[in-house]
């Protein structure tokens, strides 16, 4: 059986704020002992077929160009870079979602539900020695990106506080575990998602959807310098997904021109912008608190001259130069257990009584 395989993301949300973030932080190993959750959904059964498609598939490429990770259907595969039949590197009922590669090329970072909430956790690039470095009971923890410096994961973390649901913060995490360090306040920048380091790791920027409002004013870009702690909005129009190239010169990103999510080229150094792709998939400009995401997690090329991303159901690499776009054909075998659908009867009023 081959067709699109759809996403259903039912998870939780998130929101987010501002803070300077210092060098160091607690490197207590995280505890790795504890067993997985398993819900008891009673009688299970198997769907299995095999896809050459997927939706809003975040995506990485490994520094040596050779690899691309992605996810679908809440599981993590791998494949080369030229295309072919993926690699499962994370499966089974958790839903593990978002790998991004160290800067080493050694460790994958992502989000996984198989604690019971949606947790940081890394395993090497072959999908063994998965460790969980978070240990949230209530705050989901999604969104991981790398420091340049490989010892640090940016995580966006929902606030602990049942009062504030839809806040979230940006939080440092050693790739040992420990209690993590909060960069951003909830009460000055809300929603934060799409976070991306230049490769100095001085500047941090993301986008904040505290901007969006009834008539789709849309996400602003944000830049934190590290150094001093100070933010600004990033001279670029509002938008999402946020993504800094290799070289820390340009900021590719999504922006909604009317209807249509495009995908846009902006030049730190003149401001210069232009369209490299008119039509994308569509961005999460609507939704108040974008868990995934405001668009699915796209990477440069090592050489920074394409860029690697998905869009109408396939995984693409487009050249920066030209706008070239060459398709990465992949095969992917998908295994779910799924629960037997409940059914309840239920009687419908019919206005004659009885």
């Amino acid at each position: 059986m081959s067709g699109r395989a759809t996403l259903g993301i039912g998870l939780l949300v998130l929101s987010v704020g501002f803070r300077q973030l210092p060098a160091q932080g607690d490197t207590t190993k995280a505890d790795t002992t504890k067993k997985p959750v398993v819900a008891d959904l009673g009688p299970m059964r198997t769907i299995e077929f095999d896809t050459d498609e997927g939706t809003w598939m975040n995506l990485d490429i490994s520094p040596d160009g050779k690899t691309i990770v992605f996810e679908l259907l809440g599981d993590i595969y791998a494949m080369p870079a030229t295309g072919g039949d993926a690699t499962l590197l994370a499966g089974g009922r958790a839903w593990d979602r978002q790998p991004r590669f160290s800067p080493d090329g050694q460790w994958i970072a992502y989000a996984s539900d198989k604690d019971g909430t949606s947790n940081l956790w890394i395993m090497r690039a072959d999908g063994s020695e998965a460790k969980q470095l978070t240990k949230e009971t209530f705050s989901v923890v999604s969104q991981p990106v790398w420091a340049p410096d490989g010892k640090y994961i940016l995580v966006r973390k929902q606030v602990d506080n049942p009062m504030t649901f839809y806040s979230a913060e940006l939080w440092l995490v050693h790739r040992d575990g420990g209690s993590g360090i909060k960069v951003t306040e909830s009460t000055k920048y809300a929603n934060p998602t799409d976070a991306t380091f230049t490769p100095d790791g001085r500047f941090i920027y993301f986008a904040s959807w505290a901007a969006v409002g009834p008539y789709g004013q849309g996400p602003t870009i944000v830049r934190l310098d590290r150094q001093t702690g100070e933010y600004a909005d990033a001279p670029m129009r509002p938008g999402a997904g946020p993504l800094v190239s290799p070289d820390g010169k340009t900021v590719a990103y999504v922006r909604r021109a009317d209807a249509i999510s495009e995908l846009r080229l902006h030049d730190l150094a003149t401001g210069a912008e232009r369209v490299l792709r008119s039509r994308v998939t569509t961005d999460e400009e609507e939704n108040f608190v974008p868990l995934q995401g405001g668009f699915p997690r796209m990477a440069y090329t090592p050489d920074g001259k394409a860029l690697v991303l998905t869009d109408g159901g396939k995984i693409h690499v487009v050249g920066l130069a030209d706008g070239a776009d060459r398709v990465v054909p992949f095969r992917a075998h998908v295994r779910q257990e799924v629960p037997h659908p409940v059914a309840v009867a239920s009687r419908v009023d019919d206005g004659r009584g009885g």
